[in-house]
């Protein structure tokens, strides 16, 4: 197998415009603040996230500035800040060193897990795919329903779209999103669905049945009673950053949050969330606060 070098350069990088119109990426109060006695990683760029943060300091999410945020961040701990933040929904996470993660709970508790898990959670005859020709794509015939959001999730399930899968986008019209949908979209089909509904969780089990792949990213417990993918023989993958049965499973949406931005090292001084991003040291080793994914197949 070859891969042509510059395909695979494209593919690593990306560039969007949306009516014309080049989005920010980052929120202007998104990034690294500097707290009483270290940092803080905020993430803002849902309205409510950065609106619940401002609050959380004190300031008026009409009027504030971000150089309003920094000064008052530095009245904070930055653990307690990350606390109270997982309380109200929000998502912010302390740096910490190698070692301060490794001490927690939710370390010791991810630390004690495989980085993947495959559960078999039934037995059914193989599934039967259509027979491809030497011009099609590996995937094609396969049906992908993704329920995955924001970033790491869509990119997984634009992976399968690339190799031919047909793969079914879902949102839900309630919830925000980021303008980068339309790059982690690419080669998928998209919808929006309410599983809140009746209808909605009707529509949800007729597309079940039509599937091949059920991917989802939502937090652990987030889909219960919404969406099932016991199907005999459906392969249904998860992604969770914080893993099912860690601490950070069970304190909600901004604790799951938090865990998926830690950073394990903390950043120089010098590091201004708004400059340009300084080069990595040479002594950083690769993270280990990593997240937990599991593939239940039959």
């Amino acid at each position: 197998m070859a891969v042509d070098i510059a395909h695979a350069a494209a593919e690593c990088l990306c560039w969007f415009s949306l009516d014309g119109r080049v989005p920010e990426l980052w929120d202007a109060f998104s990034g690294l603040y500097r707290t009483r006695d270290g940092w803080v990683r905020v993430h803002a760029n849902f309205a409510h996230h950065r609106e619940g943060a401002l609050r959380l300091l004190g300031l008026d999410p009409v009027t504030a500035t971000r150089q309003d945020a920094e000064q008052a961040m530095l009245r904070w701990e930055a653990v307690a800040f990350e606390s109270a933040a997982a309380e109200r929904g929000l998502v912010a996470a302390a740096v910490r060193s190698f070692a301060a993660w490794d001490a927690t709970e939710q370390g010791r508790a991810i630390a004690a897990q495989p980085l993947l898990a495959i559960e078999r959670i039934g037995d059914a005859d193989p599934l039967p795919l259509p027979a491809l020709d030497a011009t099609q794509r590996p995937l094609e015939g396969v049906r992908v329903l993704d329920l995955t959001r924001i970033l790491a999730g869509p990119v997984g399930g634009r992976a399968p779209a690339a190799y031919g899968a047909d793969v079914m986008l879902l949102n839900a019209p309630h919830l925000p999103n980021i303008e980068a949908i339309a790059e982690t979209s690419r080669g998928k089909r998209s919808a929006l669905l309410d599983l809140r509904s009746g209808e909605g969780g009707a529509a949800m089990a007729t597309l079940l049945q039509d599937s091949h792949v059920f991917l989802q990213g939502y937090r652990p417990g987030g889909l219960q009673g919404r969406a099932s993918a016991r199907k005999r023989w459906l392969r249904n993958a998860r992604a969770s950053c914080t893993s099912r049965s860690a601490p950070m499973a069970r304190k909600g949406r901004g604790a799951n949050g938090a865990a998926s931005i830690r950073w394990c090292n903390p950043p120089p001084a010098s590091t201004s969330p708004k400059r340009k991003r300084p080069a990595r040291p040479a002594s950083r080793v690769p993270c280990r606060c990593r997240s937990s994914t599991k593939a239940r197949v039959t």
